[in-house]
């Protein structure tokens, strides 16, 4: 959860100075309310703590009817570049970087119905674990301006806000890394609840739209594009000349995984 919430600022070019915290916990006992507590709060200085962040304060409320725990974060801090990312737009000559697979949606929604591999979820969760702090720099160094980090609306969602006039998006879907176990389990029909939603994002991909995939794309991996995401990659916009030299930095960094996954044209 702190992950994600920090993952805002990364994408941003910001650093996470300060966050402050409101949980909610279930109704019991007061000494297993504050074991919640704890551990809950724990959870965040985990993330905090290397940063060099601050819990600072917050908030917390007590469930009832049965209700469970829940955690909330407003997350603070400074932007570190000269000038703010901002989602885009994008610009010709432009290549997309992907920071690391996707997935954790349908992955997420099979282990709540009992049928993702324990291996594969092990897998995924050490995953959404890694922190993305270091992004910013590395990116801004290699002339990245333009990020956002892929979330709820999936990848299709997001890379639709960052579009402008003008421009089009060649996207290649063999390129585009899955999570193991993810575009089998698609292929079952698993699928996260917001899946159905996002489909009008595919829309897109029409042949008068402006994201045009430079393969053939099978069913599984069209719905990878539009699979909402748990704390995410970040997905930003470099100059293409920098991409392979940006994209061997991140791997060699602890993102094996990272792609480049397309790039932007005039249109």
């Amino acid at each position: 959860t702190t992950l994600h919430a920090c993952s805002d600022l990364w994408a941003c070019g910001a650093r996470v100075t300060s966050v402050q915290a409101l949980v909610t916990v279930p109704q019991a006992a007061a000494a297993l309310q504050e074991e919640w507590l704890y551990q809950c709060l724990a959870g965040v200085r985990s993330v905090l703590d290397p940063l060099g962040a601050q819990l600072i304060g917050g908030h917390t409320l007590e469930a009832r009817d049965g209700a469970g725990l829940s955690l909330a974060l407003t997350v603070q801090g400074p932007v570190r570049l000269q000038n703010p990312w901002a989602k885009g737009p994008l610009q010709p000559g432009d290549a997309l970087l992907l920071s690391r697979p996707l997935g954790s949606g349908v992955l997420l929604a099979a282990a709540m119905a009992g049928a993702a591999d324990p291996d594969q979820l092990d897998h995924l969760l050490a995953g959404l674990q890694q922190s993305q702090a270091l992004l910013p720099e590395l990116l801004a160094a290699h002339g990245g301006r333009v990020c956002t980090d892929i979330t709820g609306f999936g990848l299709l969602g997001h890379l639709g806000e960052m579009l402008g006039p003008g421009v089009a998006v060649e996207l290649d879907p063999a390129a585009i890394p899955a999570h193991a176990g993810a575009l089998d389990l698609l292929e079952q029909g698993f699928a996260s609840t917001l899946a159905p939603s996002n489909a009008a994002a595919l829309a897109l991909l029409e042949p008068s739209g402006p994201i045009r995939l430079t393969g053939v794309a099978s069913a599984p991996s069209l719905q990878l594009l539009i699979d909402p995401q748990t704390c995410g990659p970040l997905l930003a916009a470099l100059p293409e000349a920098a991409a392979q030299e940006a994209l061997a930095e991140l791997r060699s960094s602890g993102f094996p995984e990272a792609a480049v996954i397309g790039r932007v044209q005039a249109c």
